[in-house]
């Protein structure tokens, strides 16, 4: 263990004993993520969903929620129980398969942005300016989402000389290898910085049409109330996604 991982320890980390709970707690909730995320998953296949006449955004949903899965499973199975035993489970953080898992976190990390990105984009795409759906696209929509996200995660884990992304214990989760943090510096903030201000930008844009065309026609007294319970939901989903993305930002390590 580096220094800098030892005085984070010594400064930051609570006793002994309540090293199991934290990891039970964390395999826990990561357990439920992908337990619900299945739920969801089976539901779209299930109602038919992801069929040529639906929306292309529950097939953009489905494959963020599939590397959402992936993530969650790298929390569930092998950072919680890292946790718990206080070590690597298998050598120190240059074993391959440490390097691996934490490689392949960011990965899917990147993933669920780059959808985020393009589920409000094709949002706007379809209720403002009601174009045509991109579904005939989003098979290589999905393709590009991978390499961009592999391509990522290679240059900030490879290429950069600072600072590797590893599955660390000590902070609950992961951290970065010491030094100048290029990767968190020219990746990592850059990535959060856009997906969070398309995301508000994008939602803020589709509420304000909606009730400004809401407005504009001419409806009756019912209808109206149905139009503001609609108003009132996007505005829920879209306070809850912008909650739940920022919350995904301020991640372990960062």
């Amino acid at each position: 263990m580096s220094e800098l991982d030892n005085n984070t320890a010594s400064t930051l980390t609570p006793p002994a004993a309540n090293y199991p709970v934290i990891g039970i707690l964390v395999g826990a909730a990561s357990f439920a993520s992908i337990a619900l995320n299945i739920s969801v998953m089976l539901t779209l296949k299930s109602k038919g969903f992801l069929t040529s006449r639906k929306s292309t955004v529950y097939s953009l949903s489905f494959a963020y929620i599939f590397a959402d899965i992936l993530e969650q499973s790298i929390m569930c199975f092998y950072v919680a129980p890292s946790i718990v035993t206080q070590s690597f489970l298998v050598g120190e953080r240059d074993h391959p398969l440490v390097m691996a898992l934490g490689f392949g976190w960011l990965v899917f990390w990147y993933m669920g942005m780059l959808y985020q990105i393009i589920i409000a984009l094709d949002r706007v795409n379809s209720i403002v300016f009601r174009q045509t759906s991109i579904r005939e696209y989003y098979r290589l929509i999905i393709a590009l989402v991978w390499v961009v996200s592999c391509s990522a995660a290679y240059i900030g884990y490879f290429i950069l000389p600072c600072c590797r992304f590893y599955v660390s214990y000590v902070n609950y989760g992961f951290a970065y290898t010491e030094g100048f943090n290029y990767s968190n510096t020219y990746l990592d903030v850059p990535f959060n910085v856009i997906t969070t201000v398309t995301i508000y930008v994008c939602y803020t844009w589709i509420f304000l049409y909606i009730r400004r065309t809401n407005r504009i026609n001419s409806i009756s007294e019912d209808k109206m109330a149905e139009r503001r319970q609609q108003e009132f939901n996007l505005a829920r989903q879209f306070f809850t996604m912008a909650l739940l993305f920022s919350c995904e930002c301020d991640r372990p390590g960062m």
